[in-house]
């Protein structure tokens, strides 16, 4: 047993993964519960067109254990057939921002208990992205302060799983998660020297 388990190599994730870049027409999806992903079938499923995609969708409620996430949790299964760096940002408006109050002064932030000022939300996501790597996310976003400037640009290929989660903070969030393409590149190409 122990000289077959150690004949089984893991796919080689050098080699990288090449795909054609993704252009297509954007797409827009809004969350339909339940998609906690706790069961195999417990998540949307996105059909892309191969270009941007725009979610929408809410965070019932917001909590961890120090560790992992156990609020609402909303799992996508997202279907692209290409590939290349994309821009990634979460944004999200609290249910108590979006009354109708033009003052934004308390927008991010909120007393606590104790007086401290803390974000009134902290909502992240992860994208796991199974044909660059099983192992790996692809991208993260963690303690983000609602600002789109934190767009991260990261290399995206294949079908991907995304997650949007709800750290702390007041329930009801109202979120929106973007993915934005640059058409010019595709998956595993990173030479952007011109040739010689």
């Amino acid at each position: 047993l122990i000289a077959s388990c150690a004949s089984v190599e893991p796919p080689s994730e050098e080699e990288g993964l090449t795909a054609d870049p993704c252009t297509g027409p954007p797409v827009s999806f809004a969350e339909s519960e339940p998609n906690n992903g706790s069961t195999e079938a417990d998540h949307n499923v996105v059909e892309t067109e191969d270009g941007d995609l725009i979610i929408t969708g809410s965070s019932a409620s917001c909590g961890n254990d120090g560790t992992n996430w156990t609020g609402d949790v909303d799992v996508f299964e997202v279907s692209y057939g290409c590939g290349g760096l994309a821009e990634v940002a979460l944004t999200w408006t609290s249910a108590n921002d979006s009354d109708g109050d033009d003052d934004d002064s308390a927008d991010d932030s909120a007393a606590n208990s104790e007086g401290s000022t803390d974000p009134v939300a902290d909502l992240d996501y992860n994208i796991l992205a199974p044909q660059l790597s099983t192992t790996h996310y692809a991208a993260v976003g963690y303690n983000w302060d609602n600002n789109a400037e934190n767009a991260s640009v990261v290399e995206l290929a294949g079908p991907l799983r995304v997650s949007v989660m709800c750290w702390s903070g007041e329930a009801a969030q109202e979120w929106t998660f973007m993915i934005t393409w640059d058409e010019s590149s595709a998956a595993g190409d990173d030479d952007d020297s011109s040739s010689e």
